[in-house]
């Protein structure tokens, strides 16, 4: 069995739920799941993110990429400020953006803020693997 297949059926039964109760959540079937769970067949992208956002997992976690479940509270608000101070940069023009020599617009902006947010998200998982490996193996 591959690590997405055991992370899925491990966190299931860790909430205590039947595969029926997950597949209803996830709109697949019993058989479906099972499959899954089995390693028989893989998941939809977006099948994988239901699943990790349902459990409150990591997408990387889920697909055995990385051993941290999830990040503290204090790492969302940090990946937040970082954010936030982004925005302020943008928005005050210290940090100007430019595509092909063109200033980039709002919706450009908010596309960019959007990644960063997940590549803050990266960073903050891999920094807690590099400097502490063992801590979060389950």
């Amino acid at each position: 069995m591959d690590t997405l297949a055991k992370r899925i059926k491990n966190l299931r039964e860790e909430k205590g739920l039947s595969q029926k109760e997950l597949a209803n959540y996830l709109n697949i079937s019993n058989s479906t799941l099972s499959q899954y769970e089995s390693g028989v067949r893989v998941p939809s992208d977006d099948i994988k993110i239901k699943i990790a956002r349902y459990f409150n997992v990591t997408t990387d976690y889920l697909l055995g990429n990385s051993n941290v479940k999830q990040l503290s509270r204090k790492d969302e608000i940090d990946i937040q400020k970082d954010l936030e101070e982004m925005k302020k940069d943008m928005t005050k023009g210290t940090l100007r953006l430019s595509l092909d020599g063109e200033i980039v617009d709002d919706e450009i902006k908010q596309f960019i803020l959007d990644n960063m947010e997940n590549t803050l998200i990266l960073a903050k998982i891999k920094a807690k693997e590099k400097f502490n490996p063992n801590k979060n193996k389950k």
